[in-house]
């Protein structure tokens, strides 16, 4: 027998908890830890206007023994938008270029904000270029210094901007961004590549992108058979070392 009754309607307080768990962690916010203080407090700022939950940052969530760049991955594809909180060692840490070179890889929005009086586009603390001048390119910025005279104003902007990016983005079953793409699940041969890049600290970040290639380029060559190597087919010398 069909009911007729009327189903509860959703408590204010249900309401405002489905809101936050669809903003949960939308947000990922990059920084040096040399800058801690600075990202917490722009993320307590970011939290007052748009609700609790809303930004992820590598300080929290993650309990001891976890691996933190698995937590990082997983946070960076969940989030909609990555601000990266730019200090003066920002450009320096090779943590954070990492974190912005992913995000470009997944297409996230990206939003530069600076939090120390620097130069722009960014450099190095040895005045040489960075990557990153390149990846933020004519991206407008904003410079939010805590105690500013202009601080609340450079808030209100920032917090309205990230409202309608993720208002956006909450209207697109895929990302803000059309050609942003989620994230795979890895084989076990895509972890052990990026087990490799991740202990590689101190290799330069060019040195990097060339081994990378090399090995891309190697594994996808087709395999000379044996019937290849009596007939004399010439093969690339890396080819044969290769695969022999």
């Amino acid at each position: 027998m069909a009911s007729n009754a009327i189903p509860p309607r959703e408590s204010t307080k249900q309401r405002e908890e489905s809101v936050r768990s669809e903003m949960k962690d939308q947000i990922f916010i990059s920084f040096s830890f040399k800058a801690l203080a600075k990202a917490e407090y722009l993320k307590k700022k970011i939290e007052e206007s748009l609700g609790s939950g809303t930004c992820w940052i590598c300080t929290e969530g993650v309990e001891p023994g976890q691996e933190i760049r698995d937590e990082i991955a997983e946070a960076m594809d969940h989030a909609k938008v990555v601000i990266c909180c730019i200090s003066k060692g920002y450009t320096d840490s090779i943590e954070c270029n990492r974190e912005v070179t992913l995000a470009c890889q997944w297409k996230k929005t990206l939003i530069p904000v600076l939090v120390d009086n620097l130069q722009w586009p960014l450099r190095k603390a040895d005045n040489k270029t960075t990557g990153m001048a390149y990846i933020f390119g004519d991206m407008l910025y904003q410079k939010i210094i805590e105690n500013s005279a202009d601080c609340e104003v450079e808030l209100d902007r920032l917090t309205n901007t990230l409202r309608k990016k993720l208002d956006r983005a909450a209207t697109d079953p895929v990302d803000a961004n059309p050609d942003a793409q989620p994230l795979k699940t890895k084989s076990d041969s895509e972890k052990g590549l990026l087990q490799f890049i991740s202990f590689q600290n101190k290799t330069p970040l060019p040195t990097m992108v060339i081994i990378i290639t090399k090995i891309i380029e190697l594994c996808t060559r087709p395999i000379p058979t044996i019937r290849d190597k009596i007939d004399g087919t010439k093969l690339p010398l890396d080819t044969v070392k290769f695969c022999e």
